[in-house]
């Protein structure tokens, strides 16, 4: 890993932990969460079994606009864990019906795939 990815990363981490940090002091509109789940990737007609670990926080905004980060990790199903990536996404979002127990929202944004590279992407 060279030295700009290494510094890349430590940006992000250090990122993370202020959003992180920050969401512990906005107040009942902020929502933080903590995630372990099965996935896939798919590239080439194949699709790989992938396991994802991450966490992230969405902070409620006015009329039902939102915005938030996440941090995870994909660690693939097969094959070695050193080919592991790192995904860093900013998310702006609207929820539908607010203060309600059911939340039905759509989402969108930028993410940061990276491991010794980069890559931008949508989701």
């Amino acid at each position: 890993m060279d030295i700009d990815t290494q510094i890349l990363i430590m940006k992000l981490r250090i990122l993370a932990s202020f959003i992180f940090l920050a969401g512990m002091a906005w107040a009942q509109n902020t929502r933080g969460y903590f995630f372990v789940a099965p996935g896939g990737i798919s590239a080439a007609g194949t699709t790989e079994r992938a396991y994802e670990i991450g966490g992230g926080v969405e902070r409620l905004l006015e009329h039902g606009i939102g915005a938030g980060a996440e941090l995870e990790g994909v660690v693939p199903g097969v094959g070695r864990v050193a080919n592991a990536v790192g995904l860093f996404s900013l998310n702006g979002s609207y929820h539908f019906l607010r203060d309600r127990r059911l939340d039905p929202f759509a989402t969108a944004g930028n993410s940061l795939l990276f491991r010794d590279y980069t890559a931008n992407l949508f989701n």
